[in-house]
Order: C-alpha cells, then sequence, then structure tokens
C-alpha cells in the first residue's frame, strides 16, 4: 500500500507539470485515485476543437492494472462507443494488451490523444463507424466533425 501511495503521489505531481498542451487531469473530491481528464481534439483531425472529458478511475491494484478510463463527451470514433468505453490497447492485460506498470496516467491520456488522431478501424468497438470510416470516409469526417460541434464544443 505504500508504494501505491508512493506512485499515486508522484504520479500526481507528474500531471500538475508534464502534461503537453492540451491535457488536463485534475483529481476528483480530493482523490489520488478518481480524475476527470480532459483532452483538446487533435489539430487537422475531425476532433479538432473538441474538448473531450474522461473519467478515470485507479483501482487498488494499481500500477499493475491499467486504469480504467470512459469518454463522458459524446463522440463518433471507431474506437469508442456510445457509453464512452475505450478500445486500446494500453488500456488492456493479457493477450489482446500491452498495459505495463511502467506505463504512467500522463502517458496513457497522450495515447488517448493519438487514438483520436489515428483511429484503428480494423480493432473497433464500433463496427458501423469503423466500415464507414474504411469505405466511405469523407461521410466519416463529416459526422465525426458534426459530433464533435454538437457535444465537445
Amino acid at each position: 500500500m505504500k508504494g501505491q501511495t508512493t506512485r499515486l503521489l508522484k504520479e500526481f505531481r507528474m500531471l500538475q507539470s508534464d502534461l503537453p498542451s492540451g491535457i488536463l487531469c485534475t483529481p476528483k473530491h480530493e482523490s489520488l485515485d478518481q480524475y476527470e481528464a480532459r483532452i483538446d481534439g487533435p489539430p487537422d483531425t475531425p476532433y479538432e476543437r473538441g474538448r473531450f472529458l474522461i473519467d478515470v478511475a485507479l483501482s487498488a491494484q494499481y500500477p499493475m492494472e491499467p486504469p480504467s478510463m470512459r469518454f463522458k463527451t459524446r463522440i463518433y470514433h471507431p474506437n469508442i462507443d456510445d457509453h464512452g468505453n475505450i478500445c486500446l490497447d494500453v488500456l488492456k492485460t493479457g493477450k489482446s494488451g500491452c498495459w505495463n506498470p511502467s506505463w504512467t496516467l500522463g502517458r496513457v491520456l497522450v495515447s488517448l490523444t493519438v487514438l483520436l488522431g489515428s483511429p484503428n478501424p480494423h480493432d473497433p468497438l464500433m463496427p458501423d463507424i469503423a466500415d464507414q470510416m474504411l469505405n466511405d470516409h469523407p461521410a466519416y469526417v463529416n459526422a465525426a466533425r458534426e459530433w464533435t460541434a454538437k457535444h465537445a464544443m
């Protein structure tokens, strides 16, 4: 427990000073295991100018287990479903995941920003959106921009 507390305090300090522009992450209720993050949509993507809120929760097994993250802001994205669940390998363990205890919350949030800029239609949570992205890219871009304007601005 003492090791986890030390890790959480270190990560809290990193979240205050080492996050790239466009990413914020603040604790909820003065807790070090519950956060609200905000990611600005990356430039030159359909999510540009959007601000996306994400709930972050750390289990008692963190950092041996990945954080739990869920988009609170609705988004039109092949790897994020209607409930905000995220398909991203760094948020998984086992064969389908690549979580490693050396990952930090800041690094995972940067990975989410990368996911917004480079969706993976070959591992979708939303097959219809992935299909549209692959087969009618302009329609996907238009829909993603519309959702961003409606839900994230």
